[in-house]
């Protein structure tokens, strides 16, 4: 009986181990195919192809996911609440999104700053915000 427990204790040890390596991986944003992409798209915003790449880096580097507007990139900073149930942005790390405009809950965003339009809930009114 002891070591029926003994091995469903090491099966959920390394179940949990796995799991953490999983959730936890390294960045898979690849910031040569950003950072071309993006000289592509508007050339000459920076001095260098090596600059887009520091910029991206330390972008990574901070938990971000590098963004690309016309207004020039930016880094859409990653929360730890994303996915949550919400009923309002303030409960959120980001902003607390709807599925559409009849919507009395949503989840939280998984990035701190928005992309495109989206539905919002705000004060438990649903909005649809644009950003750039």
């Amino acid at each position: 009986m002891k070591k029926f427990f003994h091995g469903i204790l090491i099966v959920v040890v390394l179940a949990i181990g796995i799991g953490l390596f999983v959730l936890n991986k390294p960045s898979e944003i690849d910031c040569v195919e950003e950072v071309d992409y993006f000289l592509l798209e508007f050339p000459g915003y920076f001095e260098s192809f090596e600059k887009g790449m520091e910029w991206c880096n330390e972008c990574v580097n901070n938990n971000g996911i590098p963004r690309w507007s016309p207004t020039g990139p930016f880094c859409s900073l990653k929360t730890s609440d994303g996915g949550k149930i919400c009923t309002d942005s303030n409960q959120c790390e980001g902003i607390c999104l709807a599925e559409n405009e009849n919507s009395k809950s949503g989840k939280c965003s998984d990035i701190k700053s928005g992309i495109g339009c989206v539905f919002e809930i705000n004060n438990g009114e649903v909005f649809e915000v644009c950003y750039d």
